[in-house]
C-alpha cells in the first residue's frame, strides 16, 4: 500500500503490518499531480531514473499519462532498463 503523501507513522506501519500489507514508497515523484505537461513529467521522471526506482503517478489528468507513458516507456527501456511488476522488485514469493 502507499500511504498518502508518504506520510507514516510507526502505528500505522504497524496496523498496515498486522493487516497484512506493506508500506510502499516511492523514489521518483515526475509532479504529474501539478498538472504539467506530458513532456515534463518524462523529463522528471528520466532526471531521476535509476536500477529499482519506482514511480509514483497519481490518477488525475488521464490524458496527460496516455501522452507521457508511451514515450517514457520507451525511454526507459532505452536506457537499458527493465520495467518490472512492484512485487518482482520487492522481491515477494521468492
Amino acid at each position: 500500500m502507499r500511504l498518502p503523501f508518504g506520510d507514516a507513522t510507526s502505528s500505522m506501519l504497524a496496523a498496515a503490518g498486522q493487516a497484512g500489507y506493506v508500506n510502499v514508497s516511492w523514489s521518483i515523484d515526475p509532479r504529474d499531480w501539478a498538472g504539467i505537461p506530458a513532456d515534463e513529467v518524462v523529463a522528471n521522471t528520466l532526471n531521476d531514473i535509476k536500477s529499482g526506482s519506482i514511480i509514483m503517478f497519481q490518477t488525475s489528468y488521464p490524458d496527460q499519462k496516455s501522452q507521457a507513458l508511451p514515450a517514457l516507456i520507451k525511454a526507459i527501456r532505452d536506457q537499458g532498463f527493465e520495467i518490472v511488476p512492484l512485487t518482482e522488485l520487492l522481491y515477494f514469493g521468492q
